[in-house]
């Protein structure tokens, strides 16, 4: 179902410094972009000499070389900004857990849970680590952009996304939380429309339901207020799908702002210092692939009880392996290029070379891995839902198939075939869109395929 795009295919060191669209090209008060444009401009300044072209950015002898002095750690605006929001949203989650008494709102009808908070700390470090420096480079989002569009799967992934992303955010407010039941009923009490149809199709009745558009010979046909049916329980199908979009969604942030910094450090880390350090970091990955993260859930599970939190942030810190030995290696090929030789004898710190030179251009390694990783992330959720060894109260597309199937037969189909397909859409749109993005950041690996 899924394609895994290999960087370790790409044999060219330079391949995304030379393009002239490393993404660490532009300066700014964004800590992670301050970098020289000498760097990735499409020339090295070991080698350009003192000879300078208009346009064409610095050369070796007009480089500023107390900017890569070590001149020690500069708070931007940025920062400032990033810890205000981290402590304002600490206070409210303090005064929602202290003062708030449980089972009452905070604000409106909205009582956030556990999993509510975790997906606004993911936004928070979203918007400042990667919607905002895109926003502060608007020719290189845009030529992004334009590369996205010339592939139509990207295209119909990324809208695809987008509908999901509204679906999570604004269904269950508006169409409302599916009611739980406990599993093994098989139908609705009296009054309720269980089994009924989704709006463009027609049931056969039976004895034990009831249809509130009145059967016609024998049939029972669908409304639209309930557009794609309900199940022989009588809930509705769409807010299923609504629901589990929400609990997608918050397990694809959480789960990315996890997984991410993690592998990033440890893979970049592992790549530029080399010996020591890349054995033990290495061995550990070793290590955390033996025991993969489903059977630290389990184990977890079976001591404090099913979890869907638990779910998650086990998935997101003991499941990160595999991208970390991805970005490793990707690292290593570009540990002597010449952006990051010119850095080092310009006398600049360790940590700012991997921080501004080599993590950018791993940026479409971490994200093919990150776009393979999700999506497990999803399914395993969902299937731990239909195991029932989470809980069932989230709304999670796994329930709601186990559910369907459970109380189901082949003519009530709509009840698990709109949650299988919804899970089985999302999953391969990520993983679609991730192949585009790791195309567009590598432009030299695409010229030559």
């Amino acid at each position: 179902m899924t394609t895994d795009p290999d960087p370790a295919a790409d044999t060219d060191d330079t391949n995304t410094a030379s393009a002239g669209r490393d993404a660490s090209t532009d300066a700014g008060n964004d800590p992670t972009s301050a970098v020289d444009d000498s760097a990735t401009g499409g020339h090295d300044p070991m080698t350009d000499g003192g000879g300078a072209t208009a346009g064409a950015g610095p050369t070796f002898t007009d480089l500023d070389w107390d900017e890569h002095a070590g001149a020690g750690i500069v708070v931007t605006r940025t920062a400032l900004a990033f810890v205000g929001s981290l402590l304002a949203l600490s206070a409210v989650f303090l005064y929602d857990y202290l003062f708030v008494a449980p089972g009452l709102v905070l604000v409106g009808s909205w009582n956030p849970t556990i999993i509510d908070w975790l997906s606004l700390l993911s936004i928070v470090v979203l918007f400042f680590y990667v919607a905002l420096p895109l926003a502060r480079r608007p020719r290189l989002t845009k030529q992004y952009w334009a590369d996205l569009r010339e592939r139509r799967g990207a295209t119909l992934s990324l809208a695809y996304l987008a509908v999901f992303t509204v679906a999570g955010l604004l269904g269950p407010r508006l169409w409302g939380h599916p009611r739980v039941a406990p599993r093994g009923f098989e139908v609705a009490t009296r009054g309720e429309p269980s089994s009924l149809p989704p709006f463009w199709a027609a049931g056969s009745m039976d004895v034990r339901r009831y249809c509130p558009t009145g059967a016609v010979d024998g049939l029972c046909h669908g409304t639209l207020i309930h557009p794609l049916g309900t199940t022989p329980i009588g809930q509705d199908v769409l807010a299923y799908v609504f629901a589990g979009a929400r609990l997608a969604l918050e397990v694809t942030v959480i789960t990315a702002v996890i997984l991410v910094p993690i592998a990033t450090v440890v893979g970049t880390v592992a790549a530029y210092y080399g010996g020591r350090v890349d054995v033990v970091l290495m061995r550990y990955v070793d290590l955390q692939q033996a025991v993969p993260a489903f059977v630290v859930y389990l184990m977890v599970m079976f001591l404090y009880g099913p979890s869907v939190v638990a779910l998650i942030l086990l998935f997101g810190l003991f499941d990160w392996d595999r991208i970390a030995r991805r970005v490793r290696n990707d690292a290593a090929r570009r540990r002597d290029a010449g952006y990051v030789l010119a850095a080092e004898s310009a006398g600049a710190r360790r940590v700012d070379v991997i921080r501004r030179h080599l993590v950018p251009n791993v940026s479409g390694t971490v994200i093919a891995g990150l776009t393979t990783q999700v999506p497990f992330v999803l399914i395993m959720e969902a299937t731990f839902s239909y195991l029932g060894v989470v809980d069932d109260d989230v709304g999670s597309w796994g329930y709601a198939v186990a559910v369907g199937l459970e109380s189901s037969n082949a003519f009530t189909w709509w009840a698990y075939v709109f949650p299988a397909l919804a899970l089985f859409l999302t999953a391969l749109a990520i993983n679609q869109l991730g192949t585009a993005l790791y195309e567009v950041l590598q432009p030299r690996q695409r010229n030559v395929e």
